[in-house]
């Protein structure tokens, strides 16, 4: 296993953004992994099993699906990879891949190299590293398995593994002939876009190194003055930044019914409900641990009432005669989205359910002035005037 370095891809662009962030969380426990990261991990851990352990092309990874048992049940790591992972997740993510290394003649590939732009410091393992034929095309690519989109265009992630890649001696690879880098995030999440790629030159990551080194410098030298925006999302120190902290504080100034205070108290909202959730994760991990607070502790949820055995109650309801099996179960209509994918899967044009599907609002929301959607008509202004003239 790979070691685990200070400064790495994930959090790269926390790093430039906030280097005071490698300070505040320096004695915070790291999270145990979510269910997302498990399943994520499991997905990666069976691409990598596929290009190292099979000679499995794009014309016959179905026949992979029909033995899937076998592949996913050499080591632990591969479990609960199950037919319909490997159909959704892993058979896209091996064709865009596939794609990828064709279109850009690749003929030589590494696969999860560890590799380090400073030792010991600042690195990482990159998910497929490739090579052109001509040597003048270096491929990052890193999947994503996720239901958030990421893209490739100036991702610190991906240019960080570039800059690695390049300046790391230990590479297998001659990369001395290197004039462009293609970055692709593979990311099989469902919305018909498998794949996001971008390209840039050595001078652009030239000019990138010079950031990250001298991000790293300002952390390593214990900044502690934090920058808050969207890199905060993942932080560990979220919950005890100044700056997420200093916002609650002004959130709490902000008079409750001053009309002429709702822009100021709007535009905070989305990073103080990140602050929310991470206050809240960390005192539920801290109680897990058995960290003592005076005044909160654990309880268990509220208990639901649930079938003890299904078909024990199956088998129950069909012996008595007064209860039809059709009572006793729901049917319920696919939504448009799984219908379309089940057409999918039955070589159907899912184009022909056009016709039926409409789109309707569930209602209004808040949202910046800057939004392209069209002003939405208040409801309760339109009713009171209707009142009016009744």
């Amino acid at each position: 296993m790979a070691k685990h370095l200070k400064y790495g891809g994930s959090t790269m662009r926390r790093t430039l953004e906030c280097p005071a962030w490698v300070n505040l969380s320096k004695d915070i426990p790291p999270p145990p992994p979510s269910d997302f990261a498990m399943d994520g991990t499991r997905k990666h851990n069976a691409m990598e099993y596929l290009y190292k352990e099979t000679n499995a092309t794009g014309d016959d990874l179905d026949d992979y699906r029909d033995s899937l048992e076998r592949m996913i049940g050499t080591s632990e790591e591969h479990d609960n990879i199950s037919v319909e992972d490997f159909d959704t997740a892993i058979v896209p993510a091996w064709r865009v891949m596939e794609e990828l290394l064709n279109d850009n003649e690749v003929y030589d590939i590494r696969i999860e190299p560890f590799v380090e732009l400073i030792p010991d410091l600042a690195g990482g393992s990159i998910d497929m590293l490739g090579l052109s034929v001509d040597g003048k095309k270096l491929i990052i690519a890193d999947y994503k398995f996720g239901h958030r989109t990421v893209h490739a265009e100036e991702n610190a992630q991906m240019m960080f593994y570039a800059l690695c890649a390049l300046r790391d001696k230990s590479v297998d690879l001659d990369l001395s002939d290197v004039e462009h880098v293609v970055m692709a995030i593979i990311q099989p999440n469902g919305d018909g876009n498998d794949i996001d790629v971008w390209g840039t030159d050595l001078q652009r990551l030239n000019d990138f190194e010079e950031q990250v080194l001298a991000a790293i410098e300002v952390a390593e030298q214990g900044a502690d003055t934090p920058q808050a925006g969207s890199h905060c999302r993942y932080c560990p120190a979220q919950a005890v930044c100044p700056a997420k902290t200093g916002l609650a504080q002004q959130a709490l100034r902000l008079p409750a019914d001053s009309v002429d205070e709702l822009n100021q108290a709007l535009a905070i909202i989305p990073e103080l409900e990140d602050w929310i959730k991470a206050v809240r994760k960390m005192a539920y991990e801290a109680l897990e641990r058995g960290v003592h607070l005076n005044e909160f502790k654990l309880v268990n949820k509220r208990p639901s009432r649930v079938w003890a055995d299904e078909n024990k109650i199956i088998d129950y309801i069909a012996k008595r005669e007064n209860v039809l099996i059709s009572d006793a179960y729901e049917r319920k209509l696919k939504t448009p989205a799984q219908m379309e994918k089940l057409f999918k899967e039955l070589d159907i044009d899912p184009n022909e359910l056009s016709d039926y599907i409409v789109s309707v609002s569930s209602g209004t929301t808040i949202a910046p002035s800057s939004d392209k959607r069209p002003d939405a008509t208040p409801t309760l202004a339109l009713q009171a005037l209707a009142d009016r003239l009744a």
